[in-house]
């Protein structure tokens, strides 16, 4: 793993970050302003927000220009409270586009962008492509098995918890396989969605919830002054 300055995991201690801003050269200011042009078009951030994310990975990342699975992790646990590992490894798979083991800088915007701002379509596909583990375009029984496992707290029976779990499962593709194959596609996942919103992250959270955005904002904010 990748080592790199720990990132704060409470409000009570994000300040300490100030301490470590060193100012940017401007080359690197002019830099970084036209890669926000360039990324803000195709994002639901402004210019001045894509600024803010690149810097911060530019302080964050040890190399500057990118970031590995640990540091993800340690970022998506310490500000948004995720805890699940399985969710937390896809989700860095659906940052990593080229499937290289880092989140660059164009990843790492567009990731973002969708996780705390997905719009309409893009909510379910978001949440779809995290849950189908083998990305065959479909959620078997034995995939939602596993995320639900992951996710739920342990019993001291494991077999009593392992038979909740299937009789978990069979509720929700009964509820949710609307061409009644076996397995739940996009499409039937998106109108069970648009029916019930509870559904969007039944298998485990892929999106943060409103004190994650808000910790997440206060730390993005920091870096202001580096603008």
């Amino acid at each position: 793993m990748s080592t790199s300055k720990n990132l704060p995991t409470s409000l009570s201690i994000q300040p300490y970050l100030l301490d470590f801003l060193m100012p940017l050269t401007n080359i690197q200011r002019k830099e970084q302003r036209i890669m926000a042009q360039q990324l803000a078009a195709g994002t639901h951030f402004d210019e001045e927000e894509v600024r803010l994310l690149l810097l911060m990975l530019w302080y964050v990342a040890p190399n500057k220009k990118s970031f590995d699975r640990g540091l993800f992790r340690q970022m998506v646990h310490g500000i948004f409270q995720l805890t699940d590992d399985i969710i937390m490894d896809r989700l860095f798979r659906l940052f990593d586009r080229d499937n290289d083991g880092l989140i660059n800088q164009e990843e790492w915007i567009r990731g973002m962008s969708t996780f705390l701002r997905a719009q309409g379509d893009e909510r379910p596909l978001w949440a779809f492509t995290i849950y189908d583990m083998n990305s065959d375009g479909y959620l078997t029984r034995e995939e939602i098995f596993h995320l639900l496992k992951g996710s739920m707290v342990k019993l001291a029976n494991e077999e009593d918890r392992d038979d909740s779990i299937k009789d978990m499962v069979e509720m929700i593709n009964k509820k949710m396989d609307e061409d009644k194959d076996g397995r739940i596609s996009l499409s039937d996942f998106s109108k069970a969605t648009e029916k019930d919103s509870l559904l969007l992250q039944a298998f485990g959270r892929c999106f943060p919830d409103q004190e994650g955005v808000d910790n997440f904002t206060i730390v993005l904010n920091q870096f202001k002054p580096q603008l």
